[in-house]
């Protein structure tokens, strides 16, 4: 006897950003698709396929294999957590990662434009965008963590305050997400090169593991914190 397995049949007008949030496994695939859910998550499904000239029912049919498969890393839905919660679990989490391989990234990144001297490879300007990131994000997270987010726990910050913060963040996610964009363009979305030596391997796997973590980190913040320390405050 033969059992069909029932598959998710996405919603090509769900907002993106929902839908990583009902399904964490889902985002390596729209990563590839270079479909971006932590800035233009509010936009379909439908919407941003359009914007990249994806046919949607292929982003679809890969949708549905990727939930199909266990989920090797789940975590607590952040919707279920409170602001508190979700703060405390954005600096364990996501910022002692993003200052780890940031360094490491960063050496590895100089390592490697100095040894291929000369290739015909973009390793320079690789090395730049790596610098621009983190020159970019240190401060960023060091921010957050000193002032807004104890200010978002004190509800010290007035309303005109709260919207500058919040505009702020969101500038910064935004060129951030067009640094991860760069990268994925000047590496082949991290696909080493044939002459690559297991320095420029390392750099490419640790630069692919930032963007992910970075995104999620900003769609967290995007599309779940900022939303609900909004809507308490107007409660």
């Amino acid at each position: 006897m033969t059992v069909e397995l029932q598959t998710r049949v996405f919603d090509r007008n769900e907002p993106v950003a929902d839908l990583v949030l009902e399904h964490s496994a889902i985002a390596p695939v729209l990563r590839r698709h270079h479909i971006d859910f932590s800035i233009r998550g509010n936009l379909t499904l439908e919407q941003l396929c359009e914007l990249n000239g994806i046919p949607v029912e292929v982003v679809i049919s890969d949708l549905e294999q990727a939930v199909k498969k266990p989920d090797l890393h789940p975590i607590t839905d952040p919707r279920a957590m409170s602001p508190a919660a979700l703060m405390f679990y954005i600096v364990s989490r996501h910022h002692a990662y993003l200052r780890d391989v940031l360094s490491i990234s960063a050496g590895l990144a100089l390592k490697v434009e100095r040894v291929h001297e000369g290739r015909n490879a973009p390793l320079k300007r690789i090395r730049e965008v790596v610098h621009e990131l983190r020159s970019l994000l240190e401060p960023h997270i060091e921010h957050e963590e000193v002032v807004l987010f104890p200010s978002l726990l004190e509800n010290s910050l007035s309303p005109e305050e709260l919207v500058r913060e919040s505009k702020a963040s969101k500038e910064d996610h935004e060129r951030t997400s067009n640094l991860f964009s760069e990268l994925r363009r000047l590496t082949n979305d991290y696909t080493p090169p044939e002459w690559a030596c297991s320095s420029t391997r390392g750099l490419f796997h640790q630069l692919e593991g930032l963007e992910a973590d970075t995104l999620e980190h900003v769609h967290l913040e995007n599309f779940v914190l900022f939303p609900r320390l909004a809507a308490l405050r107007r409660t």
